[in-house]
């Protein structure tokens, strides 16, 4: 059996995820604005850092990542000649089904079909 473990940016939480956030990092500042494109399930982030000294560092490109539901995941492993064993909700124990409003998708086992 192969196993794998994928940690997925589940849909339901994408638009929560947006705006701006900021951080304290080494003295200084780490500020992410996120905008969720929800027609292309696309979360986007910026990243900007400034630090101590008022140096500011901006990412020149910024984060972009595809968000897959369930089915799609379960559609690109069969592409990938395996078949989705277990989909949970998180990392919590025990392990809670995965549903479409939950914050995460966790994939914690394929196997080969048979």
């Amino acid at each position: 059996m192969v196993r794998a473990l994928l940690d997925c940016f589940a849909p339901a939480a994408a638009p929560r995820a947006c705006g701006e956030h900021r951080l304290e990092v080494n003295g200084g500042e780490l500020v992410l604005d996120t905008r969720w494109e929800a027609e292309a399930r696309v979360r986007h982030t910026e990243f900007r850092y400034v630090d101590g000294a008022g140096v500011a560092n901006i990412a020149a490109e910024p984060e972009r990542i595809r968000v897959y539901d369930l089915d799609e995941m379960r559609g690109l492993l069969a592409d990938a000649g395996l078949e989705l064993v277990a989909a949970h909700a998180g990392h919590d124990l025990p392990p809670v089904d995965y549903r479409p409003d939950s914050a995460r998708l966790v994939i914690t086992g394929c196997a080969a079909p048979r």
